[in-house]
């Protein structure tokens, strides 16, 4: 069973805030559970492109997986 890190049961739909892995001081990102397993949940959320010659192509969408405790769920 993963929770957030208030210990509330993660669900598939459900709104949650979480901090980008291994990138130090940054805002964290707003996405929605797509996948629970066991121990990690997968998170879908928009980013704007890394290189700045893309960034005329609007947000993309992209993954991230965060371990039990590592997100909160938020209402937006």
């Amino acid at each position: 069973m993963v929770v957030d890190a208030l210990g509330r049961v993660a669900e598939i739909g459900q709104q949650v805030a979480f901090g980008e892995a291994n990138k130090g001081a940054h805002p964290l990102r707003i996405g929605t559970i797509v996948k629970v397993s066991d121990k990690t949940v997968t998170v879908e959320y928009e980013r704007a492109p890394a290189r700045w010659e893309r960034r005329d192509l609007g947000m993309i969408k992209d993954t991230a997986r965060r371990s039990s405790g590592a997100f909160v769920q938020v209402s937006v």
